[in-house]
């Protein structure tokens, strides 16, 4: 996907890990699992037991770089236990886009 960490090889990072019935597990399961398979998680900026972000806030923590220096697309929220939405659809996971990526801001 156009390669914007600029990574020098393929290299595989675990997003997500799932059960045999299909449910998304914890993030500390994410993490059990990555270590126990020697593979990257994709970057995790911040870990908290609440959340009170504000959609300002949230807009200007999507902000920012990769280590490429490339402009980041944004940020993914999703909270550490999962859990499905009132209607039951899929587990709550959200992601905020930097606006200044999606208008290709020039530095």
């Amino acid at each position: 996907q156009k390669n914007r960490l600029q990574l020098r090889e393929h290299e595989v990072f675990i997003y997500n890990v799932n059960d045999s019935k299909g449910k998304r597990q914890s993030l500390n399961s994410l993490i059990k699992m990555a270590a126990l398979l020697k593979i990257k998680t994709v970057p995790i900026d911040e870990v908290g037991e609440s959340f009170d972000y504000t959609l300002e806030e949230l807009k200007e923590k999507s902000k920012g770089y990769y280590p490429s220096g490339i402009r980041r697309e944004g940020i993914v929220v999703r909270p550490q236990e999962p859990f499905k939405s009132e209607e039951g659809l899929s587990s709550l996971s959200f992601k905020v886009l930097n606006n200044e990526f999606l208008l290709k801001v020039e530095d």
